[in-house]
């Protein structure tokens, strides 16, 4: 392959993640930003027994900003009616987090299909192509990327602890599901950690507590670690999102510090026991804080979040 210079790679970020681990917040916090081609969930639409090989190539795709085959590549996953298609980008319109404000207008059209090479042209002009997925579990998978010139690929590896994932996904699942669901989280996140390490400088990994407590110094560490200028508009975002009443998504109910424990006063302490005996390897990695018995769990002034 023909050399590339440092200064023409193109620079992307995939936000790597769980369900339920607090991804959507971290994501805004790029797509609020002008500079910044964000995509929420592309591999949403492969489901089923779709192979990693076309979760890659959607995902070059987008970091070399080539949406031509687009369409092809999610017909080819799950055999999607063109009707099935666009409900599914309607649905994304409406939630806004697909494509930002400033690009909006390439779909809002109710169910139509966006103009792939106009946003192929988008996704060229941007300083940052930022990807968030739930869908790729091992580092490995990401090597083409990390070694292609084209390039200049950083993870963002956001984590959450166990327990309060294990609550949030039982209000959807049974308990059996959560469990099981919980624990295979716990082990991929111990094995993305791990694999970091072969990968100086290409993977951060940051805490959803973390960003909870101090979201403008997040923003400032992560846009620093991409090269990225920060902006009046995310700080604007980011302290009308964080400091309002219930009604606000992102409000003081959802992100306040205090909320960080809200999962400790109304779950089995027998269940949180079960999830910390699975998880116990991954807690220990990222420094999370063991309960012991049930008053220490109901007690909120007990810090389970070290530094």
């Amino acid at each position: 392959m023909e050399n590339v210079r440092l200064t023409d790679r193109k620079k992307s970020m995939l936000i790597l993640t769980s369900m339920r681990s607090g991804s959507s917040f971290a994501g805004e916090l790029f797509n609020q930003h002008p500079d910044v081609f964000y995509v929420f969930e592309p591999l949403y639409f492969l489901l089923g027994d779709a192979g990693y090989e076309r979760k890659l190539r959607v995902l070059e795709s987008i970091f070399t900003c080539n949406f031509t085959s687009f369409e092809t590549l999610y017909d080819e996953a799950n055999n999607i009616s063109a009707q099935a298609f666009q409900k599914n980008i309607e649905n994304c319109r409406k939630t806004k987090f697909c494509f930002r404000d400033k690009i909006k207008a390439l779909t809002s059209k109710i169910g139509k299909i966006p103009d792939w090479a106009e946003l192929s042209h988008r996704c060229q002009t941007a300083k940052l192509r930022v990807v968030k997925t739930l869908r790729i579990y091992k580092l490995s998978w990401l090597k083409r990327f990390f070694d292609d010139q084209r390039l200049d690929l950083r993870v963002l590896h956001l984590v959450r602890d166990p327990r309060a994932v294990f609550r949030s996904r039982s209000h959807i699942f049974n308990t059996n599901e959560s469990m099981r669901a919980t624990g295979h989280n716990c082990k991929m996140h111990s094995n993305i950690e791990y694999e970091s390490r072969t990968l100086p400088g290409r993977v951060a990994t940051v805490r959803y507590e973390d960003i909870t407590a101090n979201p403008l110094r997040f923003q400032e560490r992560i846009y620093s670690y991409v090269g990225l200028e920060k902006h009046q508009d995310v700080i604007k975002w980011v302290k009308d999102n964080t400091n309002k009443s219930d009604n606000s998504t992102y409000g003081t109910s959802r992100m306040a510090e205090k909320q960080l424990g809200k999962w400790r006063e109304d779950i089995d302490f027998s269940n949180v026991a079960t999830v910390q005996d699975i998880c116990s390897e991954m807690m220990t990695i990222f420094n999370y804080k063991r309960l012991q018995s049930e008053p220490e769990m109901r007690d909120l002034n007990v810090n389970i979040y070290p530094t």
